[in-house]
């Protein structure tokens, strides 16, 4: 990777305010942590759920580093509502990377039982998102 590649994703990361980033393969390794003098707004990790106490359920996580959103910027309300029952490959969320949308789908059949991580803030590779619990469809 030359240093003006290195320069271009540094200025990518900072225009989508992402402020690490790390990839690895079999070959190498890349972790950029970008400083920043601004601390948190808000918590930087919570729970919300419906109330139930719902056991194992499956966890719905980040494919890839962005802004954590549950609704689209251009609507004012959640792509799926805390409780809905939800199906495989159903769009729950979404994950901004710059100007990109990239889709949170359900991996199962079930309700959405609680969100894991703090919508609006930045989520790495992994990081949990939502709980499905199973639920029988009528």
């Amino acid at each position: 990777m030359k240093v003006e590649d290195l320069q271009q994703l540094v200025r990518w990361l900072e225009e989508a305010g992402i402020g690490s980033f790390e990839i690895e393969n079999d070959d190498c390794s890349l972790r950029m942590n970008l400083r920043s003098d601004a601390t948190p707004a808000g918590p930087i990790s919570m729970t919300i759920d419906d109330g139930e106490n719902t056991g194992d359920g499956v966890i719905v996580a980040a494919d890839l580093p962005g802004i954590f959103l549950i609704q689209h910027p251009q609507n004012a309300t959640p792509i799926v509502p805390l409780g809905a029952r939800v199906r495989a490959g159903e769009l729950l969320g979404l994950v901004q990377v710059g100007q990109i949308y990239a889709p949170v789908t359900a991996c199962n059949d079930g309700k959405l039982a609680k969100i894991l991580a703090v919508p609006e803030t930045l989520v790495g590779f992994g990081t949990p998102l939502f709980e499905i619990v199973e639920s029988e469809f009528r």
